[in-house]
């Protein structure tokens, strides 16, 4: 049977648009049952945990209880050394035993990997480890009435506070203004809201040869210019008493000289009255799985 030219020319662009329409879904997934799943959400359960490197064990085992038991719509872990190992081994694992559907990886500049989880697709996902010391991660979801909300993670630099202050300025340059946005993480820096006593804790680091937080006196810079960007520091929302994120029963690491906030989430203006019921997550189960307290808030959208 003879085929004419024009009919050949049809078949062939047929052929070929559907192949490009099936490539493309394939490429980029329509995202609009994804952001129907996220509206339906008008809370969201935050928490931040940096874990010390649990990959294995008991410890990993109550770590998974405790995702579990608080349940939380997105989570930021911290220092998941070698959970990228052997093809994301650890990654898999967890993943298969908790409800997250979704989730970023953050390779860092140093063993200090880290990690956003969240129970509903993430709309942009970027890891950004350029001039940190350790790294940075960012995601965006979307919330109801097609909105959305942009998440930093971050671990700041053990080192001096001068490093973690230009490390803060990298963060606060990727933000937009006047689009909603959390930051959370381990900040390694000391805030003065929470009126330490300053001339104890320095002779306490002294002793332990501790000059992360200054050395003739303590440096608290991280968080003043967070706050002068007009950040807010969701511990100091609701009159929350002091409570403090370091150390923990388990705790090893003897810079954490005595009872510190060194974890925080802050949330941009634009949501500071949505959210709510922040915690630090203080009880027998979480002095047994890290040095670090997890903390955790809560936004209410509507």
């Amino acid at each position: 049977m003879r085929i004419s030219p024009i009919c050949a020319i049809i078949t062939i662009l047929t052929i070929n648009l559907s192949i490009v329409h099936f490539s493309s879904k394939k490429a980029y997934p329509d995202q609009t049952n994804k952001v129907k799943i996220n509206q339906n959400k008008t809370t969201l359960k935050i928490i931040c945990f940096n874990i010390h490197g649990i990959r294995s064990g008991l410890r990993f085992n109550k770590l998974i209880e405790f995702v579990k038991k608080e349940d939380p719509d997105i989570l930021g872990l911290l220092e998941i050394n070698k959970w990228n190992a052997n093809d994301f081994k650890v990654v898999k694992e967890f993943l298969s035993e908790t409800d997250f559907q979704d989730y970023i990886f953050g390779e860092a500049n140093s063993a200090f990997h880290m990690a956003l989880f969240s129970k509903t697709d993430f709309l942009k996902k970027e890891n950004l480890p350029e001039k940190m010391g350790h790294g940075l991660v960012y995601a965006k979801i979307a919330t109801e009435n097609n909105k959305t909300l942009d998440i930093f993670l971050t671990h700041l630099t053990h080192g001096r506070e001068y490093a973690r202050l230009k490390e803060i300025k990298v963060i606060l340059n990727h933000h937009k203004k006047g689009r909603s946005a959390i930051i959370m993480g381990d900040l390694n820096s000391l805030s003065p809201e929470d009126q330490y006593d300053t001339n104890t804790l320095l002779n306490n680091l002294k002793k332990k040869n501790i000059q992360k937080f200054g050395i003739s006196e303590l440096e608290m810079w991280v968080i003043p210019e967070l706050l002068s960007n007009e950040w807010i520091d969701t511990a100091l929302l609701h009159d929350k008493k002091f409570m403090h994120t370091v150390p923990t029963e388990s705790n090893r690491d003897k810079s954490h000289a005595t009872n510190l906030r060194l974890d925080y989430i802050f949330v941009t203006q634009e949501i500071s009255n949505f959210a709510y019921d922040y915690n630090v997550i203080q009880n027998e189960q979480t002095d047994s799985i890290s040095d670090h307290y997890p903390i955790m808030i809560k936004i209410k959208f509507s």
